[in-house]
């Protein structure tokens, strides 16, 4: 369990970072935060690869049909996108925005793959495996946010001049990114309470135990107060006060990963994406 939430925290980190700095203006804040952000994007993915979340797989078992068919596109997204990226830094600044944009892609394909890998004895029907990938993807989205805001909040302490947009689309995406998080959870309960075999997981999480003690932290701790802070943050940039704002995104990063941390040990306790 743990390390499939290793390798879940690592990878979601790094492609929602990717998409973050999609909005991030290349005039605005100069190439040294493109290849920083993207070099960290790699080396997350790398990390994440390292930790084998399938064991031991081949290079040659990613072509072998008789290896799990998620489990080896998992390998062949990630992988693809970790090369486009050293190849982006290799030529950056040409092709930057498509580059970019197509590492996103490949990303979320990934994690695409690794939840169908992780979760298919759980999906047994096309509603639910959108579900979970969907989950999957906004985890991404308030991981990546999290951290593009406090990389691109740090290029402030040492470029005063810099105008203020970066941080603003930084901040905007990460607020977006946790309405949408809070979305998918709300939807992925209502789903849950609408199947049968789904009522007593959600009475679990619902109830005074272990697995609910865990669910208020989650939402407590994981949704409502970065969204808090992140409305912080979005008021201190427009008062320019970004050493503020980026040392509001410290705890904001803090608690969004005990956040995400507490929903992955959450759907291994009870079965559901939160």
């Amino acid at each position: 369990m743990l390390k499939l939430i290793f390798v879940f925290l690592l990878t979601h980190f790094s492609v929602g970072l990717l998409f973050t700095i999609l909005f991030i203006s290349l005039k605005e804040i100069g190439k040294l935060y493109f290849r920083v952000t993207t070099l960290v994007a790699c080396a997350l993915i790398v990390f994440a690869l390292l930790a084998k979340p399938f064991g031991d797989i081949g290079f040659f078992s990613l072509f072998n049909d008789d290896t799990n068919l998620a489990q080896r596109l998992t390998y062949v997204f990630f992988l693809s996108t970790s090369f486009l990226l050293i190849i982006y830094n290799i030529i950056h600044p040409r092709l930057h925005k498509p580059l970019i944009a197509l590492s996103v892609i490949l990303g979320i394909l990934g994690i695409s793959s690794y939840t169908v890998a992780i979760y298919q004895p759980l999906l047994p029907d096309s509603t639910m495996i959108a579900l979970f990938v969907a989950n999957g993807i906004g985890g991404a989205l308030i991981l990546g946010s999290v951290l593009g805001a406090m990389i691109t909040g740090h290029w402030y302490l040492v470029q005063h001049k810099l105008s203020l947009a970066p941080l603003k689309n930084s901040a905007m995406i990460y607020i977006s990114s946790v309405l949408l998080r809070i979305v998918l959870i709300g939807l992925n309960i209502l789903t849950f309470f609408a199947i049968k075999e789904g009522g007593e997981l959600v009475d679990a999480i619902l109830s005074l135990n272990g697995s609910g003690y865990i669910f208020i932290g989650r939402i407590i701790f994981g949704l409502i107060v970065p969204l808090v802070f992140g409305i912080m943050v979005w008021k201190s940039t427009k008062m320019r006060a970004t050493q503020s704002a980026t040392g509001i995104l410290y705890a904001t990063i803090i608690l969004v990963l005990m956040g995400e941390t507490f929903g992955q040990v959450l759907f291994f306790l009870i079965g559901i994406p939160l």
